[in-house]
């Protein structure tokens, strides 16, 4: 179900926060570096107050979840389209509005059916993870097959070899794999705990890499930071992803002791899975052609990239949309999920 995954999140929008942090995953301290960590977290914040993120998607989540983050869909349909008028060739529209009505053609998700705020969460090992979003109004493709798990309802798709479920219920859509969708669900009948009875606990723990979440405008927290491909075990604990379209931060929270190894650990993957990538595409070398628009557009992350250490806090920042760079480095993925039903 792996390439079931990235689809999900590519498509959807907020992986793009990480590299591919979901699917790998990334702690805390106190007062004289407290001026640091209010000017490492300062990502643009969201016009609307999200004091009640937690409190609205914590609820719905089981208490296992090892990853949250929140975007706001907007975003993600924003960027499709963008792609789609930069590369209409290779998403194969003659105008990047057909991007819509091609989500709406194959997964049976009109554009005004996911409008809200979006929590996506990486549940466990076994593969659960899901997307929510704030909405309603997904229509059946046809062919689909149904499934019900309680109090969701929906159908899977299977497109180009890729498989995803689509449900609703409870004032959401919910994209995810069928371990996902199950957890979901014994979440709401009171079969298995809720993110609500631990994740107070666990932001208070991690409060210097966790607090922004609850405003900035895209956010992905490692609520178990071993969960980060950027996060090594005795050298961090706590890690999240900040953006706002404009910049991005990753913020690791290590000891003054293993900083430096801190340091070393997200150094060696960003080289690795975003900057090694990206040179890839530069030399024409993920077998597909990005205009040079596309290309300066995400570069502007490579330029920029700045790592720093004060204290116990390591961070990493750079000028730019980590979005749109991670949607690049993904293009396969993602155009294969939307190629044009037979």
């Amino acid at each position: 179900m792996k390439s079931d995954r990235r689809w999900v999140f590519v498509s959807f929008a907020m992986v793009i926060l990480a590299g591919n942090a979901l699917f790998a995953g990334c702690k805390a301290h106190k007062r004289a570096i407290k001026q640091t960590i209010e000017d490492i977290a300062r990502v643009e914040p969201s016009k609307k107050a999200g004091e009640e993120r937690i409190k609205t998607f914590a609820p719905l989540l089981p208490a296992s979840t090892r990853a949250l983050g929140f975007f706001k869909a907007e975003d993600a349909w924003s960027m499709l389209r963008d792609l789609a008028s930069l590369m209409p060739y290779r998403f194969m529209v003659d105008a990047p509005e057909e991007i819509f009505e091609r989500t709406k053609l194959i997964y049976g998700v009109p554009k005004e059916a996911v409008s809200g705020l979006c929590a996506v969460a990486n549940m466990d090992k076994d593969g659960g993870f899901a997307v929510i979003c704030q909405g309603g109004g997904v229509i059946r493709p046809f062919g689909a097959e149904i499934f019900e798990f309680q109090p969701f309802r929906g159908y899977l798709v299977k497109h180009k070899g890729l498989e995803v479920l689509v449900a609703e219920g409870m004032g959401f859509v919910v994209f995810g794999t069928v371990a996902g969708l199950q957890r979901l669900s014994q979440v709401q009948n009171k079969l298995y705990p809720s993110l609500a009875l631990r994740v107070e606990k666990m932001m208070k723990s991690q409060q210097d890499v966790a607090m922004p979440i609850e405003t900035s405008k895209m956010g992905l927290w490692f609520i178990e930071p071993h969960s980060s491909p950027f996060c090594l075990l005795g050298s961090c604990y706590g890690c999240a992803v900040y953006a706002d379209g404009e910049k991005m931060e990753i913020l690791v929270q290590s000891t003054e002791q293993s900083a430096l190894l801190a340091l070393s650990t997200l150094t060696a993957y960003w080289e690795k899975e975003i900057k090694s990538p990206y040179e890839m595409l530069l030399q024409g070398k993920r077998g597909f052609r990005v205009p040079e628009s596309a290309l300066q557009r995400a570069g502007l992350l490579l330029d920029t990239t700045n790592f720093e250490q004060r204290g116990y806090m390591v961070k990493l920042s750079a000028k730019g949309d980590i979005a749109f760079l991670f949607a690049l480095l993904h293009l396969g993925t993602l155009s294969k999920a939307l190629e044009p039903l037979e």
